[in-house]
C-alpha cells in the first residue's frame, strides 16, 4: 500500500495515476473528518484563498503535520504539497465539505 501511495504522491506518472489519486483522496476523508477539530483554525482562513497553487502549497503545509505519523514517515512534505497543488480542486472540495459538517 505504502508504495503506491508513495509513488502517487511523489507524481509519478503511469496507468494508475488516476486510480492512486483516487484511493488517496478517499483516504483523506476519515483523516480530515477525524481531525477537523483541530485543524479548522488552521485550515478555515486558508480555504477561501486556496484557489491559488501558492495559498493550496501553504494550506498543504499546515496540514501536513495532522497526517498520521505513519503516513508522514513515507510521504515527503514537498511531496504532500505537490500532491495538494496537483488536486486542489477534489481536496479543497473535501476540506469545505468537513467545514460544512462541523
Amino acid at each position: 500500500m505504502f508504495p503506491s501511495l508513495k509513488g502517487a504522491l511523489g507524481g509519478n506518472a503511469g496507468a494508475g495515476e488516476g486510480s492512486q489519486t483516487d484511493k488517496i483522496l478517499s483516504a483523506l476523508d476519515p483523516v480530515i473528518a477525524e481531525n477537523w477539530p483541530k485543524i479548522a483554525p488552521v485550515a478555515e482562513p486558508l480555504l477561501a484563498k486556496a484557489q491559488s497553487d501558492e495559498a493550496a502549497a501553504a494550506l498543504a503545509r499546515a496540514l501536513y503535520p495532522w497526517l498520521p505519523a505513519v503516513m508522514r514517515m513515507v510521504v515527503k512534505e514537498e511531496a504532500f504539497v505537490d500532491f495538494v497543488v496537483k488536486n486542489k480542486g477534489p481536496v479543497l472540495e473535501k476540506l469545505k465539505a468537513a467545514s460544512q459538517k462541523a
